[in-house]
């Protein structure tokens, strides 16, 4: 099966390409783009109206899923029957409010919240990838309009939820991660530009390098295990997140990052290093009763 890249807007979708015994792969999807959080809740209107989302929600755009939805399409040899695909989407909306039905009902799509009708819909073809995204869309945005727990979920939670949904029974290789997850998987397949080394704390809860990758930028520049790290770029990284300050030692390949390292008995001292790409171990070898 190939693989073609999409990008589009809103979060990251990665139907991840993992190769199974058979030697089938597939694909490689992300959708990615930052905004703004769901406002509080609206007053639910008149039966029949549609709800308004708050001035402050971003509205869910049918193009974010239409993408997906598409993609999926684009990389699937048989046909995709996108009614179900969505309505397991949908139906996995119940995991954030589990007030919420999902249904067909004669000839129709109905969806009902806390036992009330909320929305309802003349089902489009099966294969009509836009017609099924635009029914999830909808579902979306009227839902984080009228539910207590979907506006506290906030909005990546509802699009995981859906996508969760459809890629559990799309075949045995798809799944869907969260962007900075995905980024991190990514990171460790193909690598990142940063130092070459791995941080972990000591006993006393300091930031230390826990590890020194031979040959790496870090260890060009006389960086050694163990040494704790004081600040980065002259930032102070005491009260700060370990993610943070990994955060902070990546960048572009070619570019400098100062650090300022503590040994216990000797001075501070700061070194610049110089970022390169750096591409984790995956692949290691040990020796048992003489055989590697």
């Amino acid at each position: 099966m190939g693989v073609r890249a999409v990008v589009g807007k809103v979060f990251a979708l990665s139907l991840l390409s993992l190769v199974g015994a058979c030697g089938q792969q597939e694909s490689a999807l992300e959708i990615t783009e930052t905004e703004p959080p769901i406002a509080p809740l609206l007053v639910v209107p008149p039966a029949g109206q549609k709800p308004t989302p708050p001035a402050s929600f971003s509205v869910v755009n049918p193009d974010v899923l239409g993408q997906g939805f598409r993609q999926i399409d684009d990389l699937y040899l048989t046909k995709v029957d996108f009614a179900k695909l969505t309505m397991d989407g949908l139906s996995n909306l119940d995991t954030i409010d589990e007030s919420l039905v999902v249904r067909p009902s004669s000839g129709r799509v109905e969806i009902d919240l806390a036992g009330a009708p909320m929305a309802s819909f003349t089902p489009p073809p099966t294969t009509d990838a836009g017609g099924w995204a635009e029914i999830a869309s909808e579902t979306i945005e009227t839902l984080a309009a009228r539910s207590r727990a979907a506006e506290a979920a906030g909005v990546e939670a509802l699009y995981k939820a859906v996508f969760d949904g459809v890629t559990r029974n799309l075949d045995p290789y798809s799944r869907y991660t969260a962007p900075d997850q995905s980024e991190r998987e990514r990171s460790s397949r193909e690598g990142y530009s940063g130092i070459g080394i791995s941080l972990g704390e000591d006993a006393a809860g300091q930031l230390i390098v826990s590890e020194v990758f031979p040959g790496g930028p870090a260890d060009q520049a006389g960086v050694r295990q163990g040494e704790r790290i004081l600040a980065v770029e002259g930032k102070p990284t005491a009260g700060r997140s370990t993610a943070e300050i990994a955060d902070d030692l990546r960048g572009p390949a070619n570019s400098f990052v100062s650090i300022t390292l503590g040994t216990t008995g000797a001075p501070d001292r700061t070194v610049v290093v110089q970022r390169e790409r750096v591409v984790p171990t995956v692949v290691f070898t040990s020796v048992r009763d003489g055989v590697v």
